[in-house]
């Protein structure tokens, strides 16, 4: 440093001794033409951001860095006053599951959670699915069990075992379809795991004990 300014002392005399820019002054501005480019650009779309414009200069053969642009693109703001249109007021919309009390409604967004937790009954039975459905009256849920679990349990049957074991599932899924579902995917486990073939009020009861459904 003390040679550097010793070395202007003998060179230039007392005008050496003051510090001096180190910046490149060699390499020329933005000229006026790419200017007005840049400012026309911003006026047609006041939201292209400097690298955008830094590529949209490119393709017109053009070589100015990003900085260079955002720099006169703030320039052209400030001069020209270039903001973007205001846009209309958001009005949000109301929620389709908007709960009226604190823990009324759980929703979760997962469309494919439900499949792939058919095999685990422990931790599918604790997903809730913010999805209206209407319960089943107890006819339409007996017509229900006779069209889609009509291989296991008979609801139109006057055998005793038969009436319970339906009367059973009335009792614990109250219409509720997806329970039902879920409930009878269970009774599918317990007769396949003890070799039987009836659905009886027992092997029902079994299978709400594998599930969490709340209380009665």
């Amino acid at each position: 440093m003390i040679y550097a300014i010793l070395k202007r002392w003998v060179e230039e005399g007392v005008q050496g001794l003051p510090d001096k820019s180190h910046a490149n002054t060699s390499k020329p501005g933005v000229d006026l033409p790419t200017r007005n480019i840049i400012r026309k650009k911003q006026e047609e779309n006041p939201l292209l951001g400097e690298f955008r414009m830094y590529a949209a200069l490119k393709q017109r053969g053009i070589s100015v860095s990003p900085r260079t642009c955002g720099r006169i693109m703030a320039e052209n703001r400030r001069l020209y006053a270039i903001k973007p249109k205001p846009g209309e007021p958001h009005k949000p919309k109301p929620h389709p599951f908007k709960a009226t009390a604190r823990h009324e409604r759980w929703c979760l967004d997962i469309r494919y959670i439900e499949k792939r937790l058919m095999r685990a009954p422990q931790l599918y039975s604790r997903v809730g699915f913010a999805h209206e459905m209407e319960p089943l009256s107890d006819d339409e849920t007996r017509d229900f069990l006779e069209k889609r679990w009509g291989h296991r349990v008979k609801p139109s049957s006057d055998d005793f075992t038969d009436k319970e074991a339906v009367a059973t599932i009335l009792r614990i899924t109250r219409g509720n379809i997806r329970l039902i579902e879920r409930l009878m995917l269970q009774v599918e486990r317990v007769l396949i795991a003890n070799h039987m073939h009836i659905v009886t009020k027992d092997v029902v009861e079994t299978a709400q004990k594998n599930l969490i459904i709340g209380l009665d």
